[in-house]
């Protein structure tokens, strides 16, 4: 399997090879293209969101979706741990999108204030419950309208 650069490049020296398939890597980081042929990565959050438009465009956004790539988009970044973390307790593609927003302001960064990051995970987490219970609530509304 192709997974870096350094792959990419022993892999032709091996082989003598005019092409190399690069396939299972690309899934979860489509940034290996850049990273082979131009030697950078580029950045993963940044690449993050634009999934995410993506995503929206062709109407295939799932909050389960959405939390598995921004899972492997963070993988490798000063933080993601606790965008991990972060990520585990919310319910909500919002709640996701505003997540990776802290972390493209580097929020979840050793020595920014963690502390912070908490209570913002914490708030997100009481928006998404007080969002919930009004479904709710709307919901049971229209169900006791028809009755």
């Amino acid at each position: 399997d192709i997974r870096t650069r350094e792959d990419y490049l022993q892999i032709l020296k091996e082989t003598n090879c005019d092409a190399v398939l690069v396939g299972r890597a690309a899934m979860t980081n489509p940034g290996i293209f850049m990273e082979i042929l131009e030697g950078k990565s580029p950045d993963k959050i940044e690449m993050f969101f634009e999934y995410a438009k993506l995503a929206e465009k062709f109407e295939i956004t799932t909050v389960q979706k959405l939390k598995l790539m921004a899972q492997h988009f963070t993988k490798g970044i000063e933080g993601a741990a606790r965008i991990r973390e972060a990520m585990n307790t919310i319910h909500s593609v919002e709640g996701i999108l505003e997540i990776m927003e802290k972390a493209r302001d580097g929020l979840f960064v050793v020595g920014n204030n963690v502390k912070n990051n908490i209570i913002a995970t914490n708030e997100i987490q009481k928006q998404e419950s007080i969002s919930n219970k009004t479904e709710q609530a709307s919901e049971k509304e229209i169900v006791c309208s028809y009755a």
